[in-house]
């Protein structure tokens, strides 16, 4: 195979799963968990907040923050069909393979939901394998567990992701990641994090892939 093998997350990097569920968090669970300093307004000074971060930032946030995920997941579960590829998506995931790249998922998502979206798009051969992460905090756990599978080197891989838990995730195992700004969290939040690579769009993802493939000596097929 091609290297860097690359994985992907999925929503928000992939699937602009964030919009969607923007007005069921704001006009229903900000009202119901009783949390008042979590405004539109205020969005994009949030999206620079690691996880860790709005559950200080939230009064009784490490309570009140579980159960909001779990509720918009379930959101997510029953609205689907509102969630949608980025429109640069698929034309980046076929210039990758075009090139030669092997891809893969690794996603706090279910395998199903995202079949079912790439589906929509007649993307899902494209992709080697889609994995469960099993929880918003398992991904270094499940990186060295593909690796294992597939017997690669964290040098034979780069993870694409757009969140700051996605940046500590491939520093604790190793692996440079490409942070996307355009996701759950923002160019600000991600910046201080230090990822290898910082981009705006989905577009500018095989660019990095090719410079890294080309610079490690490892774009040989095997």
């Amino acid at each position: 195979m091609k290297y860097p093998v690359i994985i992907f997350d999925f929503d928000g990097t992939l699937a602009d799963s964030f919009d969607p569920a923007l007005d069921y968090v704001f006009d229903v669970l900000m009202p119901k968990y009783h949390i008042k300093n979590l405004e539109r307004k205020n969005l994009e000074a949030l999206r620079q907040m690691s996880i860790g971060e709005l559950m200080t930032f939230i009064p009784w946030g490490f309570i009140k923050i579980w159960p909001i995920i779990w509720e918009v997941k379930k959101w997510h579960d029953e609205n689907l069909h509102l969630v949608s590829l980025y429109p640069e998506v698929p034309d980046m995931v076929r210039t990758l393979a075009e090139a030669g790249f092997t891809m893969m998922i690794l996603t706090s998502n279910s395998r199903p939901n995202v079949e079912k979206v790439l589906r929509r798009y007649n993307l899902l051969d494209y992709f080697k394998d889609i994995g469960e992460s099993g929880g918003l905090f398992n991904k270094p756990k499940a990186l060295k567990k593909i690796m294992a599978e597939y017997g690669l080197k964290k040098e034979e891989l780069i993870y694409v992701g757009d969140e700051i838990r996605d940046i500590n995730a491939c520093q604790k195992v190793g692996i440079p990641i490409v942070a996307v700004t355009y996701g759950f969290n923002g160019r600000d939040g991600m910046a201080k994090r230090k990822p290898e690579y910082l981009v705006s769009s989905p577009r500018r993802v095989p660019m990095v892939v090719e410079t890294v493939a080309y610079t490690s000596g490892e774009n040989h097929a095997s």
